[in-house]
């Protein structure tokens, strides 16, 4: 029996994205190819949001956002980066290394406008969808002589809770 068999799901049920698991493994190979980047984005407010507007509007949401991020980042077949979940509210893109700033900047620039227009009520007073959330946004440049599988995990879970 196979030891990936008995292990939970590979891909987040709302998302179609990669879980923990399968994220973990891909770091795992960055670090046997070079420097790479990381990006988290985390929604600290999730759960917040899914008491106020429930379980139905909190999923679709997640979803919302997980295509958002796969239409902004994925648009080559041919080194994209690899976007995965971490748990339901953080999603995580790792990127060459010298492609993270940029990445990070499309997130403010091109992710953020996109959730304004489908989140927004019209209200000029109404909270941004970023504070709304409480996303945060994490980046570093992986340098696998200096990082190790375990550190990364570690920080990665230290920044998430």
């Amino acid at each position: 029996m196979s030891v990936r068999y008995r292990r939970s799901s590979l891909t987040n049920a709302i998302t179609a994205l990669p879980e923990k698991q399968l994220l973990i493994e891909t770091i795992e190979e960055h670090l046997q190819t070079g420097k790479f980047g990381l990006i988290l984005i985390n929604l600290q407010k999730l759960d917040e949001y899914r008491d106020q507007y429930g379980f139905v509007a909190a999923n679709e949401l997640q979803r919302n956002i997980a295509l958002i991020l796969k239409e902004t980042f994925m648009i080559s077949d041919d080194l994209q980066p690899f976007l995965a979940q971490w748990g339901n509210s953080n999603f995580v893109l790792l990127c060459k290394a010298d492609q993270t700033d940029l990445n990070e900047k499309s997130v403010y620039q091109k992710v953020f406008p996109k959730l304004e227009k489908v989140y927004s009520s019209g209200d000029s007073q109404s909270t941004r969808i970023d504070q709304l959330l409480g996303i945060r946004i994490y980046k570093k440049v992986i340098n696998p002589q200096s990082e190790s599988l375990q550190k990364i995990i570690i920080d990665l879970e230290r920044l998430i809770d």
